[in-house]
């Protein structure tokens, strides 16, 4: 699990400036792909059934929990561009 794109394991070791640039080049990727669209629909599922249970306070958890999932589905895709743009 990834908690922020610096701690992507192919950019770990690079200088922050070197990681800034392939994450900025490489985030959007998933939009590309039908399965990375599929990311995004936990966010949606999750603050839905949040505030219908639970309110805005289930709303907003749901909202947190749903784009760590999302983040992670973009990290995975961003991870290939990583690859590609190192390997270079």
């Amino acid at each position: 699990m990834y908690w922020s794109y610096r701690s992507i394991p192919e950019i770990k070791s690079l200088p922050r400036k070197q990681q800034d640039e392939l994450w900025k080049r490489n985030c959007y990727r998933q939009w590309r792909h039908w399965e990375g669209w599929l990311g995004i629909l936990p966010l949606f599922f999750l603050v839905a059934v949040g505030s219908r249970f639970f309110g805005l306070s289930g709303e907003l958890v749901g909202a947190v929990v749903g784009s760590m999932i999302n983040f992670q589905v973009t990290v995975e895709f961003a991870r290939r561009g990583i690859r590609h743009g190192i390997d270079r």
